[in-house]
């Protein structure tokens, strides 16, 4: 039923993923595996894994959204993390290298936490907007959103800050 409606959804919007029987192939030819499942709650994420080559895909856990829709843009969003997996990662090390090696030199705690906290931002945010600027060039997704402009993300936003 959930592959179906991925199906569907890649059909109708004409995105540029190809997917087929459990398969979707990024753009540079590497072919992952794709699994389907309910989301337990609203932090079970869609995730790949590089090193097993293989995408899980979650449901929403809003109701209201169309699913299919939902599903064919988180399969484009993790198509574009493993597109952009090596550039995203070296410039994160690159990052972290350089602002290790100042604290240390300076011999400061600060620049040090600094970094620490740089670093764990640029994998939540930095990347995540890399791999969304991937889905929109390689697949066809409207960026940063998946129902066409950008009021999911500030809500997506709204809703994290509420949970604090």
């Amino acid at each position: 039923m959930l592959e179906q409606l991925l199906r569907s959804a890649i059909r109708e919007e004409d995105l540029d993923i190809d997917y087929s029987h459990g398969t979707a192939t990024n753009h540079y030819g590497t072919e992952y595996s794709v699994s389907i499942d309910v989301a337990k709650d609203c932090f079970d994420l869609s995730r790949v894994s590089y090193k097993d080559r293989h995408i899980e895909l979650k449901t929403s856990c809003d109701q209201d959204v169309d699913q299919g829709h939902f599903l064919a843009h988180n399969l484009a969003h993790e198509l574009g993390h493993s597109e952009v997996y090596v550039g995203a990662n070296l410039l994160w090390a690159i990052i972290g290298t350089a602002g290790i090696l100042h604290g240390l030199k300076a011999g400061s705690g600060k620049i040090l936490l600094g970094t620490g906290l740089t670093m764990l931002s640029y994998k939540l945010f930095i990347e995540e907007g890399i791999a969304e600027f991937a889905a929109s060039k390689f697949h066809g997704t409207t960026y940063m959103d998946f129902k066409g402009d950008i009021s999911g993300a500030i809500s997506f936003c709204n809703h994290l800050l509420g949970m604090f």
